[in-house]
């Protein structure tokens, strides 16, 4: 099959699955409940295409380039319904609500992540065990982790999430900051999952993340020493600590560290390697 008629049928592949949920609002379904099976997998196909025509047409949008990210950002479109309805829906305490409607989408990769944040919110953070065990490690809904700001930005700013986030305020932002202040507070699972994070994240996200650890490490020096066996199988990565930070500082958030352990011990002795 030709590149052109792989394009052309994509375009209509996908453009069905717009056009079903965009009648399934328009006849009366609940928005918040449209996502629909195959979503997800479409969006990739979508960008692989979009990426594929792009460097065909040697950078320049085209006919064909511009159908595709309109049909990408139509299903973007999507998911920020559901995000908006599901989390007014949790603003009103409609919880009967809430929980049909994340029931109905738990396979989708982009929902299975904002339903659990959604929910532990909402319980005032109580349910912690549940939103760490729902953030991923690989995977489709690791590189859907990476697409949400994305996928919430499809219009140009981001807006707000009632319950969730302020206008401006990334999703990705919210998961990392609701998770570090879980690493902060001690708990092992909540810090593998955020040193996965870590592990495959890039730019801004990375920046961020970055600063997190260099303020955990220095003003939470004991709980990187007690759980220095799941930071340990991350040292390479956290090694990028350390590149920015002057010789100085350094070596103050070393002595902090030399307050709680023995430059003898293995661990101690790992985390200085770490940081210097």
């Amino acid at each position: 099959m030709k590149p052109r008629r792989n394009a052309y049928c994509l375009y209509l592949a996908v453009a069905g699955v717009v056009l079903n949920v965009a009648t399934a609002w328009s006849m009366g379904e609940p928005a918040p409940c449209a996502l629909k099976p195959g979503m997800y997998d479409n969006r990739v196909r979508l960008e692989h295409e979009y990426a594929r025509v792009w460097e065909r047409n040697g950078h320049t949008i085209g006919p064909n380039t511009k159908k595709l990210r309109e049909l990408r950002r139509e299903l973007d479109r999507g998911y920020l319904a559901f995000m908006e309805s599901v989390a007014t829906l949790q603003d009103q305490n409609d919880k009967a609500s809430v929980t049909s409607c994340c029931a109905t989408a738990k396979n989708d990769p982009v929902a299975s992540l904002f339903c659990p944040l959604l929910s532990y919110l909402a319980a005032n953070r109580t349910n912690h065990a549940a939103f760490v065990a729902s953030l991923p490690r690989s995977g489709r809904r690791l590189e859907a982790f990476w697409r949400l700001d994305e996928i919430l930005g499809v219009d140009g700013e981001l807006p707000a999430l009632p319950s969730v986030s302020t206008h401006g305020e990334g999703l990705i932002d919210r998961f990392v900051d609701e998770l570090y202040h879980l690493v902060a507070g001690g708990d092992r699972s909540a810090a593998d999952k955020y040193l996965a994070l870590y592990a495959a994240a890039d730019g801004e996200a990375a920046g961020k993340m970055r600063d997190q650890l260099e303020r955990l490490f220095e003003e939470h020096s004991d709980i990187v020493l007690r759980n220095w066996s799941t930071f340990r199988r991350y040292r390479v990565r956290l090694a990028s600590i350390s590149e920015g930070l002057s010789p100085k500082r350094s070596e103050e958030i070393r002595q902090k560290l030399l307050q709680h352990c023995n430059r003898s011990d293995r661990a101690c002795k790992e985390i200085l390697e770490v940081l210097r």
